[in-house]
């Protein structure tokens, strides 16, 4: 792996408009510390890119097992997917307008995040309960 080290002063003339600080200092062991703050910006949110949004219910929630999630008439080739408090994936299944039944007897109670998603972009999120 080849790192280039850029000076202070280009480094802080090519971030200035995003950036509120900028510093280079020494840490307690005598190593240099590069000090970024970040304002103004966005970086790496690509939600805030897609305004698309879709009316859905998810429910009951809480529920003992199994949910379901009602969208609009007329949505396709969407997933509907479930990841727990480490981040993890633990349920995905395709998705279509109306009715869907979600089946989570396989999951352990606790809470979890959702997310609609079509062509790779996140239409909806939110949070369910499994008592």
């Amino acid at each position: 792996m080849i790192l280039k080290f850029l000076s202070r002063n280009k480094i802080k003339k090519n971030l200035s408009e995003f950036c509120s600080a900028l510093n280079l200092t020494t840490s307690g062991n005598g190593q240099q510390v590069f000090i970024l703050k970040m304002g103004g910006c966005c970086a790496g949110i690509d939600e805030l890119k897609n305004n698309k949004t879709i009316n859905c219910k998810v429910f009951p929630n809480p529920s003992s097992g199994s949910f379901k999630l009602e969208i609009e008439p007329g949505f396709t080739n969407g997933e509907f997917i479930i990841i727990n408090s480490l981040g993890e994936k633990v349920h995905a299944q395709k998705i279509i307008g109306g009715i869907n039944e979600i089946n989570t007897n396989d999951l352990a109670n606790g809470l979890y995040y959702y997310s609609v998603i079509q062509k790779n972009n996140n239409l909806k999120s939110g949070k369910l309960s499994i008592n």
